[in-house]
């Protein structure tokens, strides 16, 4: 499965930044996520920086914090946050918040155990296979609405790369630099 899903910022309150930033910092919710989101990294990854950069160049000051993915966007829908640094876009994510321009792609890819016999060219050759996904992750309008597919969600990939390797899982799937990385 190859898509290319935008990686773009989620603004809860983005009609609101003025005025927010003014008042005080912007608070930014980034899941650890390398390469795009790094705690461990100088710059914070390359998403975060860019974000970061854009922020500082307009003139906003800004904080932020590392949080799992769930507790992340669930920050920004009740306001705890004012930014998800990386998001992909979903019409249901939508509703809710205002997404930036993108600013980076992904292409996200299945991975299977070296000697596993997958093979598809469509959802319905997925069915009965296990695959593991993050919890509220999308993964494209296809596949997260599929009702063909077993779906074991999990909160890291690297739970799903461990179940994969164990013979729990069939497939799991993520961004192919997250996976490298």
């Amino acid at each position: 499965m190859r898509l290319l899903i935008l990686l773009a910022c989620l603004c809860g309150h983005i009609f609101t930044l003025p005025a927010q930033a003014a008042d005080r910092p912007l608070r930014l919710g980034m899941e650890h996520w390398p390469p795009y989101l790094d705690r461990y990294h100088e710059n914070h990854g390359a998403a975060a920086e860019l974000v970061m950069t854009a922020l500082s160049r307009a003139g906003y000051d800004y904080t932020f914090s590392y949080d799992n993915w769930s507790h992340t966007l669930q920050g920004t829908e009740i306001g705890v946050l004012d930014i998800v640094v990386a998001g992909w876009y979903t019409d249901e994510r939508a509703q809710q918040f205002v997404y930036s321009e993108p600013y980076l792609y992904n292409r996200i890819s299945f991975i299977k155990r070296k000697n596993d016999s997958v093979d598809y060219t469509s959802m319905e050759d997925l069915r009965g296979e296990v695959i593991g996904i993050v919890s509220n992750y999308a993964y494209g309008p296809e596949f997260d609405g599929s009702n063909l597919l077993i779906k074991l969600p999990n909160n890291h990939l690297i739970q799903n790369l461990s179940l994969l390797q164990q013979g729990t899982l069939d497939l799991t799937l993520d961004d192919e630099l997250v996976i490298r990385h």
